[in-house]
């Protein structure tokens, strides 16, 4: 896999294609590897770019001393940007649509459209007032983050799994799959506290994103994610909705084929802005870290 660096870390990659850029960003506990059969089918009209973010596949984890993890995420989508030379749609789910949305809201002018998965962003649950659907994701993280503090890993794993993926799913899983979810849990212990906990950015600041943006919804997912969908539904000026049939959250993976479907139909839809597809953009900037752009939180 090729690589890059942000903020001192190697990024690794994954890339297929030409054409129009495409960034896929992986939800938690997963890897740029969820993409191979979307990089597939966007190969014949678009470069596919996939990183791994912070602590997963084969990226290092987060450095020390920082203040923001979605922050230093969206800087990995940055460089990816870089990479493709000019504006390009996002593609993202759960953990990687928060920071899809983030690096959305830093630099508008190198997103042309947002799909976006099921965004893992509970704060905004109680942001919005939403105070059963808030609660229900902060049981399962205390659990997990009790887990977590006695050392008890698989636990952990199963606690985090179970809820996203549904009851059950941990123990049914073969044992190298069991090591790789507890060797996960180092990167969740810090990184689900920014999707948990945030007074920025707010629903006010994702109000302002006026690209086209595609919400993708499993027709079975969690009571919370629902409820978050609903709000974001709310929210976003100038978006669609697709729902699919009997997933639930993680339809990006379960559920590939219906969710690449319309994946490739909403960017077939979406037209680009030829001066902003004309744009470039220098690679150093990202690899050195620099972030220049709205600073929101």
């Amino acid at each position: 896999m090729p690589e890059t660096a942000v903020l001192g870390v190697p990024v690794h990659y994954r890339e297929a294609g030409e054409g129009q850029g495409v960034v896929l960003l992986h939800s938690a506990g997963s890897t740029s590897g969820q993409w191979r059969k979307l990089m597939e089918c966007l190969a014949g009209r678009h470069r596919a770019l996939a990183p791994d973010l912070f602590g997963y596949g084969g990226t290092g984890h987060w450095p020390g001393g920082r203040a923001d993890l979605i922050e230093d995420e969206a800087a990995i989508a940055r460089a990816m940007t870089d990479i493709a030379g000019g504006p390009v749609h996002m593609v993202a789910h759960s953990y990687g649509a928060h920071v899809a949305m983030r690096a959305a809201l830093e630099w508008p002018e190198r997103v042309l459209s947002l799909t976006l998965i099921e965004p893992s962003m509970s704060y905004l649950l109680a942001h919005a007032g939403e105070s059963a659907a808030y609660a229900e994701v902060r049981r399962v993280a205390d659990a997990f983050f009790a887990f977590a503090a006695q050392d008890r890993l698989a636990e952990a794993a199963r606690v985090f799994v179970d809820y996203w993926m549904g009851d059950g799913t941990f123990d049914a899983m073969p044992p190298e799959r069991k090591a790789t979810a507890a060797g996960n849990v180092r990167k969740l212990v810090y990184q689900w506290p920014f999707s948990l906990e945030r007074e920025k950015p707010t629903l006010e600041d994702y109000a302002a994103l006026d690209m086209p943006i595609l919400l993708v919804q499993g027709a079975e997912t969690t009571y919370a994610s629902r409820c978050l969908m609903q709000v974001l539904r709310g929210v976003f000026r100038r978006h669609e909705f697709a729902q699919i049939a009997g997933a639930g959250h993680m339809s990006a993976i379960t559920h590939a084929d219906a969710v690449n479907k319309v994946v490739c139909a909403h960017l077939a839809r979406t037209k680009s802005d030829t001066t902003r597809t004309q744009r470039s953009f220098p690679r150093a900037s990202a690899a050195a870290g620099s972030r220049p752009g709205r600073r929101v939180g």
